[in-house]
């Protein structure tokens, strides 16, 4: 008799509930903190099937059908657990908190006295806590501020540092608080307002991970206490003239002078000084790797001077440890993608582009093509490049499509490749119909609606599809089919950048003439440009929901968006002094500087770019900084 056979129980996992995240755990604590941790840049969930092998799921926003309802019910709790993970909150009281943790216990207590904070009520009722310095005229803003007002640890622990003249150890203190989670601000609640020298101070602080997300206008105050104590005296010091172009010897940060060839600076920054110039920068997103390009030479690069010399490519990792260095002697590297068989392809100064394996160094393979001035990879290892003269698409070292010949010279070569998830833009609304004005490659003129309809709606129908971007040396903007067969003028304008971003689906040109930088926005609906910026940037990278970029001048911006107006913050400035490099991140410092004339081509930002919460920033001079930033 055959022995009977049993079926093997199915193992139940616990799956991601978000689109295109296909993460799964064994345990429920695990999927929490993947929840908690991962920025999945989408709101859409799924109902997943459990059962490991099976990619079964259930979209219940498109079942609206009353025989349905229940995977709504199931929707609807499912993101309501989302939203009790990711916005817990942590109740700690303050001798919890500083409970094994002595830096964040030896800044508390410095306005937290015997479990008490004294308010001193002179004109106004100030905040005593560190970096807040909001005042009150009326006890009820202060007790409304005391009661709502979500404080920041980055401030609290900024401030302190300052005022001390001490370095905080940014590492150590996410230490002592790695047993929470995204713990970065706190309220004081419950604090009992009397007019006597002390207030009690008897509840707890109260933590929760989305302090970005407060509501300014609920908190209105009076005015912001200026920091009195920050000596910018030091700054006049380095108000020379702009000289020759040099490399760096020191590096100068509030006042402390750093000659050494890697340091760490205060706020958990480090630097790295290659004493050499930085041509390019390339981040290996598999590997982890930076790969940093010098150049022998001060003067900057002319795109069509070809030369073969020596050069080096450094290559780091995230901690900016050098891993090795490999010498060239082709010039230096222009540009560096990586290839699908995990090798790079590299354009070198002699404009000659070659597969080169980075970890010895070595040639696999020379393209057979002279002049290349850029370079683009598309996802089957086909090569997009250009000459100058025309654009060649190249597989297996054979070109297959040749463009027509250009109007004039090509500098650079951007593919148009939006996410499968694009986020929403600021820029999103039409023109006017009242506005019949059109701007077609900046030549003003009028038009009816009909044609109108006729010419811009054919042009925008036909971007819709183009997908490969080149620029001019005259500023002109082109578009191209994917078989090169056919070219469009999208904008004829002074631009010498052009950037895109697939997490928004927008370019960003720099217009060198004017001094200004702006968002060019090319889809069915429109093409349409906006100012982003009142100064040229060289460089830009996608940071969380923001744009980091570099500037010609050495400033470093970060951009947010709403829909209606970009506002952009200086994160950082650098100032050459003869071989000195100033380092500048407070308003006051920037007033002491004086006005130059022109560029300064050793301060010029290379790169920036984004990995764990550090920003690398990659100045033409040699110097690489690694710097904490906000989410």
């Amino acid at each position: 008799m055959a022995e009977k056979k049993t079926a093997r129980p199915l193992k139940g996992f616990y799956k991601c509930p978000f689109r295109e995240c296909e993460e799964e755990w064994k345990d429920f604590e695990s999927l929490k903190e993947h929840i908690v941790e991962t920025e999945h840049g989408t709101k859409d969930m799924l109902v997943k099937c459990p059962v490991s092998m099976c990619d079964g799921s259930v979209e219940c926003k498109l079942h609206f059908d009353w025989k349905n309802t229940k995977f709504l019910r199931i929707m609807r709790r499912l993101r309501k657990t989302i939203d009790s993970i990711k916005n817990k909150y942590y109740n700690l009281t303050v001798e919890e908190l500083i409970k094994e943790r002595d830096t964040i216990a030896t800044i508390i207590k410095s306005f937290v006295i015997n479990g008490s904070v004294t308010i001193n009520q002179e004109e106004f009722f100030s905040c005593r806590v560190r970096g807040c310095n909001k005042k009150y005229k009326a006890l009820l803003g202060y007790t409304y501020h005391i009661a709502h007002y979500r404080h920041s640890l980055a401030e609290m622990i900024t401030e302190y540092s300052n005022i001390n003249k001490s370095e905080i150890d940014e590492l150590k203190i996410k230490a002592e608080l790695a047993d929470e989670k995204y713990i970065n601000g706190f309220n004081l609640v419950d604090v009992e307002h009397k007019y006597s020298p002390k207030h009690s101070f008897t509840a707890p602080l109260e933590f929760k991970n989305d302090f970005h997300n407060i509501d300014p206008k609920k908190d209105k105050f009076i005015s912001k206490k200026k920091i009195e104590y920050l000596d910018v005296s030091f700054v006049a010091k380095y108000n020379a003239p702009l000289t020759e172009n040099s490399l760096i010897h020191k590096l100068i940060y509030k006042g402390e002078v750093f000659d050494s060839k890697t340091a760490k600076l205060a706020f958990g920054m480090f630097f790295y000084n290659i004493s050499e110039f930085i041509l390019s920068v390339y981040f290996d997103n598999q590997s982890r790797n930076i790969f940093v390009c010098s150049k022998s030479s001060k003067v900057p690069d002319v795109l069509y001077d070809f030369k073969a010399h020596p050069s080096r490519i450094y290559t780091f990792d995230t901690n900016l440890q050098l891993i090795k260095t490999i010498n060239f002697d082709y010039g230096a590297a222009r540009k560096i993608v990586r290839s699908c068989n995990l090798y790079h392809f590299i354009l070198f100064k002699d404009g000659k582009l070659r597969k080169i394996n980075l970890n010895d160094g070595s040639c696999l393979e020379e393209i057979h093509r002279d002049g290349i001035v850029d370079f683009e990879l598309l996802n089957d290892d086909t090569i997009l490049c250009s000459d100058g003269k025309r654009l060649y698409k190249i597989k297996n070292n054979e070109i297959i499509h040749t463009s027509d010949y250009l109007p004039c010279a090509a500098n650079s070569i951007v593919l148009k490749q939006p996410d499968k998830e694009i986020k929403p833009f600021m820029f999103t609304k039409k023109q006017t119909k009242h506005d019949n004005s059109k701007n077609l490659n900046n030549k003003f003129y009028v038009v009816n609606d009909d044609e109108e309809n006729k010419m811009l709606n054919e042009i925008r129908e036909k971007l819709d599809t183009y997908n490969i971007y080149c620029t001019t040396v005259e500023g002109e903007i082109l578009a191209f089919k994917e078989d090169l067969t056919d070219m469009i003028s999208v904008l004829y304008s002074f631009t010498s950048k052009l950037l895109y971003f697939p997490k928004f689906d927008v370019f960003v040109i720099t217009d060198t003439m004017n001094n200004k930088s702006k968002v060019l926005t090319v889809n069915k609906e429109f093409i349409r440009t906006h100012l982003f910026l009142e100064n040229n940037i060289h460089c830009s990278s996608v940071v969380f929901n923001t744009i980091v970029s570099g500037g010609y001048d050495g400033t470093v911006y970060q951009s947010y968006f709403n829909y209606n107006k970009v506002k952009n913050t200086e994160l950082v400035k650098f100032h050459r002094s003869g071989s000195d490099l100033l380092m500048l991140d407070h308003i006051d410092e920037y007033a002491v500087l004086s006005p130059r004339e022109g560029y300064d081509y050793s301060t010029l930002i290379v790169d920036v770019l984004e990995y764990d919460h550090y920003l690398f920033i990659f100045l033409s001079s040699g110097i690489i900084l690694k710097k904490l930033i906000k989410n």
